[in-house]
């Protein structure tokens, strides 16, 4: 058994009849039950394959401050990877990482977050924010020699000083903690 409460607030507009608003009281309950159902609902890799396809790939971007800061000090950013997908809204990373990595398509996810995140970089730098550039990486991305090679082409492409980027080795939710140890 399951029971929902909710309650609405509106303004009546015009010649809004009884039954125009229960209508669009129950049209606005049911948008919020399915955006309830997409939360319960397993994201899977077709859903990720989907949003890789549709470009609902999104970077959000967290501020980072140095503690100490001097004249040389850069300040930063480091790029937030978001899907935002018609079906299940925002969905956060820890819903698709695992997913990605243990589905083949992690080096296609970070491949669309890095070049998002370079285009943005490039526009900043291009009206004078030179800020550092913080990407999270899967440690086994970093043993393919193709996305190396195709990352540093999409560096050389938005004209990024390597200064600039910090690579964040994330921990890998398909390895080991043997494995884990070794890549630090």
């Amino acid at each position: 058994m399951r029971a929902s409460w909710g309650q609405a607030f509106f303004f009546v507009i015009g010649d809004m009849d009884q039954k125009k608003i229960i209508l669009l009281s129950d049209d606005k309950a049911a948008a919020a039950q399915a955006a309830v159902s997409s939360e319960l609902r397993p994201f899977e890799r077709k859903d990720l394959e989907d949003a890789l396809a549709n470009f609902f790939i999104r970077v959000e971007y967290q501020p980072k401050v140095p503690f100490r800061s001097s004249r040389s000090t850069k300040f930063g950013v480091e790029a937030l990877c978001r899907i935002h997908h018609p079906d299940f809204g925002v969905v956060m990373p820890d819903r698709f990482i695992a997913l990605a990595e243990t589905s083949g398509l992690i080096a296609q996810l970070t491949d669309q977050v890095v070049t998002r995140a370079f285009f943005d970089w490039r526009k900043w730098f291009d009206h004078g924010l030179a800020v550092k550039l913080a990407l999270n990486i899967s440690p086994e991305l970093l043993t393919n020699s193709d996305w190396v090679e195709q990352f540093l082409a999409r560096s050389a492409e938005y004209d990024i000083d390597p200064e600039y980027i910090i690579l964040e080795i994330t921990e890998s939710s398909s390895q080991t903690s043997r494995d884990r140890k070794s890549v630090v």
